[in-house]
């Protein structure tokens, strides 16, 4: 039994660790196999999969279209793109140059490993110089790689990888949204533990407004119409806060190609979200408080010149308002200068001039100007308000007082009537504004009749208490009747006085009521009422002071006499401010006239009334309240109060002011307008209205218009456009604007600016009004000016190309003058031979990019000149010429003679070879040369050949630089065949010699004179050399150094007016040119070390390194660097040549020293049998291994990057030294800790062999 039992226990443990092993590897394996879909192509690195052997088996999209933008042919091997690459080591965040190519890559993690049947590897890596931004789907190879998918077996391992090093948030949930995986960020968004997130369903933190749209996106993904989906929704994470969320959803399918999972990448879209809302609802704050101020509004921005003087203003914004004062429309002005709104006006730079007057005032003063302007475009005064909110900003608030100066100025007419009457006379509008007070108001009062003019009548000094019914003298004068009342007037010493106070109307020629006289006599009397008024408002101070709701107290002709706490505070007034006020200075407009009609009706009966209204609040918003009024005091003494009761009904409630006579005054206002105005009705499609200067510019009469169909006078090019634009005004409800031609009676058309607003009856669209307005010369002027446009842009292009083509030029200079360099150093070795010449053409070539160099000698026989082939390198894949019989022996005069014409005028022969006389392009195009350079070089002033540079592949011309380079090379070339030549016959001469030493004696004493005339030779060979090294020092250096000082200034000059991809290029021109004369400095000095055996002189090699220490002093205290030696041997050397050993190895310590470290350096010296070891060692950045073979090389400078200084001279001068004492050198360096460099000195260089410790 227990057997069975413990059976049993085996069993059902092995078939759960199998279930649960399959599942997870089934899951993994469809995630692999979705790797050779958008998933695959959604990583932002670049992905290989490879096998064992290196073979790319997959990449992704970023992969391929690096290949594309690099690599001419896709390679099927990895070996053949990385250099140094194993893919079993561990390069993580390292990188890696391409073949055959200075382009880099950066591998971003691990390779994943696939483990199965055979071993696979995903790669991934970046493109360091990012070229290309966009994300291109390139599909190849589609079923190789579902194969190989199919038998991989992917570790979970390999996948958490993935996971988790993503920035972004990932999960996968199966179908049903249950999470199977989830990395650390998607579990950060969520505020979960990410091993708790592991079978949790991922709709359960949908937040529930969302879950509905969320179940239908699930049905629509599951249908398997998109692979992918991407929505923003929210989430609810641990705390319960809500989480904005752009989530994109990825299927997933199974090797049956069933849908079994899904892959969720999230990113958090909270912020985003919260700065929308907040900024829309800020904008809407701001126009509406912009658009319903009563006054015009304009905000302007100050432009200044390159001296920072205002030379102007741009219009950034105004209010309706404005529009209404001002007759413009709000988009022909916003973002405009005063320049371009004024263009047409003659006097456009006076106004501007007085404006920016105005902004220098408020900046010199600190504080708000006030002033009156009159627009002459207008024709109105406008009383202005202007401050400075914030530096080149300013505020221009404007509102119309022309009628109050109109009026003044007809009542200066009347004035000669009532100046001299002993009455005061006042004169005011219907709306009891005091236009005029005659001086015998001074002589009554001893008040300034200036300061009431302008204000209104019932804000005269007089007795408050004492209420005039304004309502019944309005109803009295518009009978045409005078209306009287008796006032109680003050005086400026502080008296009252009564006044019988006479009211008439003032007709217009129409009888039309515009203006009220009042003539006021004194007949001044004691009266009592304001006793009993006071006594009322005692009684009402208690009710005021504890309800808790608004109450006004008013006069019957809306005076406000008496308001609560509760009031003052609800609109945000003082009771300051509301003294002397009228009901109507805070009402809405559309609500006074209901106001007026229910005063009325409580005139008539005491009842108790109740109606909503809007109050005028102080900030300029308005209040709508429910107001329940009825009558508190009346008796035959005393005038009728009314006591109101204020309920607040909405806190904020934003309204629009409009302009109510704009209707009315449109015709009137758009006869004065310099453009055609028009109104148009839809419904009979017919013109209603056109002015005067839309009739002279149609050529018809008013009569005549009215007739023709409105979209007729559009050219039939235009109409359609026309027709659009009106459907969709009449859709959208905007006003539009479009440049449009119109047709006149003549025919003919002419360019105009249609500016059109709809006309609303009974809230449907039943027309449009508008204007049109010529811009035939601005349209001429925009053409000129984009044609400007195109020319600048065009010349910049073109620069940029110049800039950019020079700088390209300049590089080929800098390889073309390495390559002469290294070849020159080939050159400068004392054993010479056909290999260093070969060498040395090999990296001509190179330098030069050409195909093939060669070197021609020229020889006679039987008095012909003719040339033979002695030297030649040529790239791979090009034919070799140097075995071609024709190029054994040929004749000059066989199709050459123009050749060495010009080779004995000290011209090169160049160009493209199908360009070339006929005899010679038959010998040239068999050798399959496309362009050719033919340098002649002389030995000893004659012409002893010349040497070639083919171009098998491209057309091309070489610049004169690059021949004036090529031209120096082939003097070098020159020096070393001769220096080759007469070595040879030196050879030979030996060799001559001992035969006849074994066979004739007698003639040893003229071998020996023939012997020493070649060795001669041979020195004055290397003379010459050694000084044409100079003279090529400076050749190549004069030029470098006047670019290098023209490009210091181009860009000292032009460093305002350059971009900054143009300063870079100049730049990096200047760093170049520098580094070129450092090489060829360094290069001057290794060519004068003098190598001849000498006499060497004992030194004591301590004194020697005190020597440069001293001599280095600056330099090391500037890096705070140590030097340490102990004893130091006394032996036979060259006192110069050993301070230059060790002043370069010190240097190169120092100078290439690790970060936050000081420099040590070590020397120490061992003796040997029959030689000194000397070791030089530092703490410094050490050498990298693949950099150690061949650091003594001429220009090696191991890791070739700019930031690094040096030549690679330096090195290459101390083996020299080394070898020149018998002796030899090598280094050992670890990279990252330091570098030791090892050298020996032989003991056996003088007399004495015998050496001491100093």
């Amino acid at each position: 039994m227990n057997q069975l039992i413990f059976f049993i226990f085996i069993v059902n443990v092995l078939f759960w660790l199998f279930f649960i092993f399959f599942r997870k590897n089934r899951i993994i394996r469809s995630f692999v196999k979705n790797l050779n879909s958008h998933f695959l192509d959604d990583i932002c690195d670049c992905v290989l999969i490879v096998n064992q052997k290196g073979r790319i088996l997959k990449k992704n999209r970023q992969a391929k279209l690096f290949f594309t933008q690099f690599i001419d042919e896709d390679p099927k091997y990895t070996e053949k793109i990385f250099n140094n690459y194993h893919f079993y080591k561990n390069y993580k965040n390292k990188r890696f140059t391409l073949k055959d190519s200075s382009k880099e890559i950066l591998l971003t993690q691990e390779p994943l490993f696939f483990l199965g049947k055979r071993e696979y590897k995903i790669i991934f890596f970046k493109n360091t110089e990012k070229v290309f931004d966009n994300q291109i789907l390139l599909l190849e190879n589609e079923d190789r790689i579902k194969d190989f998918l199919q038998d991989a077996f992917f570790s979970e391992e390999s996948f958490k990888a993935v996971f988790d090093e993503a920035a972004i948030a990932i999960a996968m949930t199966d179908l049903e949204g249950k999470i199977i995986l989830a990395n650390q960020s998607f579990a950060s968004i969520l505020q979960e533990k990410r091993h708790e997130l592991q079978f949790k369903n991922f709709k359960d933190f949908v937040f529930s407004g969302d879950r509905l749209i969320d179940e239908n996106f699930y049905k629509e993904l599951l249908s398997g119409k998109k692979k992918t989906y991407q929505i923003e929704k929210r989430l609810v994470n641990h705390s319960g806060k809500i989480v904005w969320c752009h989530i994109t959803y990825s299927l997933i399918f199974n090797l049956k190609n069933q849908p079994e999972s899904i892959i969720l990448m999230i990113e958090d879209a909270t912020q985003k979200k919260e700065n929308e809302v907040l900024l829309w609802e800020n904008e809407k704050l701001y126009r509406s408080l912009f658009q319903n101020l009563f006054y015009g509004v304009a905000y302007l921005e100050i432009l200044k010149d390159e001296k920072g003087i205002p030379n102007d203003m741009r219009m950034i914004d105004v209010n309706q308002a404005f529009e209404n004062l001002t007759y413009t429309m709000r988009q022909d002005v916003i973002g405009k200068t005063l320049k371009e709104v004024l263009e047409f006006d003659p006097k456009k730079d006076e106004i501007i001039r007085f404006w920016l007057q105005i902004y220098e005032n408020i900046n010199e003063l600190k504080k708000e100007i006030e002033f009156e302007y009159f627009a002459e475009i207008t024709q109105k005064n406008y009383y202005c308000s202007a401050f400075i909110p914030q530096e080149n900003r300013m505020f221009i608030l404007i509102s119309d007082v022309s009628e109050t100066r109109k009026k003044e100025k007809e009542l200066r007419s009347l004035s000669s009537l009532i100046e001299q009457s002993f009455n005061t006379v006042i004169i005011t509008n219907i709306k009891w504004k005091i236009e005029y007070i005659n001086p015998a108001f001074e002589k009554i009062t001893g008040f300034s009749r200036r300061d009431f003019i302008g204000d209104y009548f019932y804000h005269f000094p007089s007795d408050k208490n004492i209420n005039i019914d304004y309502e019944e003298a309005v109803n009295f004068l518009m009978k045409g009747k005078t209306w009287s009342a008796e006032v109680r007037s003050l005086k400026k010493d502080g008296t009252f006085f009564w006044e019988m106070m006479y009211v008439s109307p003032l007709l217009d020629a129409d009888e039309k009521m515009i203006q009220f006289s009042i003539i006021k006599n004194d007949i001044t009397y004691k009266k009592l009422a304001e006793e009993s008024l006071r006594q009322s408002e005692e009684k009402l101070k208690k009710v005021f002071d504890t309800a808790p709701i608004g109450i006004a107290i008013l006069d019957k002709l809306g005076q406000i006499l008496k308001t609560n706490h509760f009031f003052n505070r609800m609109l945000g007034y003082r009771s300051e401010d509301l003294k002397n006020k009228y009901v109507s200075d805070i009402t809405h407009p559309e609500d006074y006239q209901k106001e007026v009609e229910l005063i009325r009706s409580l005139k008539k009966d005491n009842l108790v009334f109740q109606f909503e209204k809007r109050y005028l609040k102080k900030d300029g918003t308005y209040l709508s309240t429910l107001i329940y009024a009825n009558k508190i005091i009346y008796s035959e003494s005393l005038k009728p109060l009314y006591i109101a009761f204020i309920q607040d009904l909405t806190e904020k409630k934003k309204l629009s002011i409009r302009l109510t006579n704009y209707e009315e005054k449109f015709k009137e206002f758009s006869e004065l307008f310099p453009m055609v105005v028009f109104e148009i009705d839809f419904q009979n499609n017919k013109v209603n209205y056109v002015n005067m200067n839309g009739q002279e510019f149609f050529g018809y009469s008013f009569d005549d218009i009215v007739k023709i169909k409105p979209i007729l006078f559009v050219s039939e090019e235009d109409r359609r456009k026309i027709r659009k634009k009106i459907l969709k005004m009449c859709k959208e409800h905007f006003a539009f604007s479009e440049e449009v031609k119109m047709m006149r009676k003549n025919k003919e058309t002419a360019n105009m600016l249609l500016q059109a607003v709809p006309i609303y009856k009974e809230r449907k669209i039943q027309g449009m009004r508008g204007t049109l307005i010529d811009i035939s010369i601005q349209k001429e002027k925009q053409s000129k000016l984009e044609n400007r446009q195109i020319i600048l842009t065009e010349k910049m292009i073109h620069r940029e190309k110049e800039l950019s083509k020079t700088s390209e030029l300049l590089n080929r200079y800098e390889n073309l003058l390495k390559g002469i360099i290294e070849a020159v150093a080939d050159l400068l070795s004392p054993d010479i031979h056909r290999d260093k010449i070969t060498s040395a053409l090999k990296k001509l070539a190179f330098a030069a990019q050409v195909d093939r160099v060669y070197i021609f000698e020229n020889f006679f026989e039987n008095d012909e000149l003719f040339m033979t082939q002695r030297f030649e390198w040529c790239q791979e894949g090009i034919e070799p010429q140097i075995n071609n019989p024709l190029l054994k022996k040929l004749s000059y005069r066989e199709g050459f003679s123009r050749w060495i014409d010009l080779f004995q005028k000290n011209q090169s022969i160049q160009g493209i070879v199908k360009d070339f006389p006929e005899e010679e392009r038959k010998t040239l195009s068999e050798q399959g040369i496309s362009s050719i350079l033919a340098v002649p070089i002389y030995i000893d002033n004659k012409i002893w050949g010349f040497i070639g540079f083919d171009d098998c592949k491209n057309e091309r011309l070489w610049q004169p630089e690059e021949e004036q380079m090529l031209i120096t090379a082939a003097y070098a070339f020159g020096s070393a065949v001769n220096k080759n030549r007469i070595e040879q016959e030196l050879l030979f001469s030996y060799q001559k010699l001992e035969d006849k030493v074994a066979n004739r004696t007698e003639d040893l004493y003229e071998m020996n004179l023939l012997l020493k005339k070649k060795t001669d030779e041979l020195n004055h060979s290397n003379q010459e050399l050694t000084e044409y090294a100079s003279i090529i020092s400076h050749d190549l250096k004069q030029p470098l150094l006047t670019i290098s000082n023209y490009l210091q200034i181009l860009k000292k000059k032009m460093t305002s007016k350059l971009d900054p991809k143009t300063s870079e290029y100049i730049q990096i021109m200047i760093r170049s040119s520098i580094r070129m004369q450092n090489m060829i400095e360094d290069l001057l000095k290794y060519s004068k070390l003098d190598f001849k055996l000498k006499e060497f002189k004992l030194l004591d090699i301590g004194s020697i390194i005190e020597e440069v220490v001293m001599g280095m002093k600056p330099f090391i205290l500037d890096k705070k660097a140590l030097i340490h030696y102990e004893k130091m041997p006394v032996i036979y050397a060259d006192r110069t040549q050993m301070i230059q050993l060790f002043q370069n190895l010190i240097n190169n310590g120092i100078k290439f020293k690790k970060e936050n470290t000081d420099p040590r350096i070590e020397i120490e010296a061992k003796k040997l049998n029959h030689e000194w070891l000397f070791t030089v060692k530092d703490n410094g950045i050490g050498i990298h291994e693949k950099y150690l073979h061949d650091i003594f090389q001429i220009f090696n400078r191991g890791d070739k990057k700019d930031d690094l200084e040096g030549t690679g001279v330096g090195l290459a001068v101390c083996k020299k030294i080394v070898l020149s004492h018998k002796g030899k050198i090598w280094v050992e360096s670890i990279y990252g800790e330091g570098t030791i460099f090892h050298f020996t000195l032989s003991d056996q260089l003088g007399d004495e062999n015998e050496n001491t410790f100093s």
